[in-house]
């Protein structure tokens, strides 16, 4: 029983050698192509927002930067305790209800109320009486 070995010819390595080297670089272009991609897609999602917040935008409302949302669509954890204390803080002291306050900020009743409720037995907005809370100290410059 004769075993033969081959063995392999110069350009079989040469060959083996370039796919490896052309493998390395359209891995490192599809790299590159996937960050720009991922980058246009923050710069079209931001620039979708804020034709919403335009379309939605009333006089009696205050702009407020767009929550942070799921992959399912769903406001991130802490999203709407921003939002809230957002939305009371740009009115100055002027106050809102929890109508007011759900109908800018889109959060649900329950959540709102929940909010309002932790915030005021924090100290950090005061009811002023007909439902209407308001932040507990002036607007500064760093909540702008």
């Amino acid at each position: 029983m004769g075993y033969s070995i081959q063995m392999a010819s110069p350009l079989d390595i040469l060959d083996a050698e370039l796919v490896k080297e052309l493998l390395d670089v359209l891995a490192q272009k599809l790299h590159a192509a996937e960050s720009a991609r991922d980058q246009f897609q923050k710069e079209v999602d931001g620039i979708l927002a804020k034709i919403d917040r335009l379309r939605n935008f009333h006089p009696d409302t205050f702009a407020l930067d767009p929550p942070a949302r799921t992959e399912h669509g769903r406001m991130k954890k802490g999203e709407a305790l921003r939002l809230i204390t957002d939305f009371l803080r740009k009115r100055n002291g002027t106050g809102a209800s929890p109508k007011a306050i759900i109908e800018s900020t889109k959060t649900s009743y329950g959540t709102t109320q929940r909010i309002l409720k932790s915030l005021a037995d924090a100290g950090q907005v005061i009811s002023v009486g007909n439902g209407v809370y308001r932040w507990n100290k002036e607007l500064t410059i760093d909540d702008i």
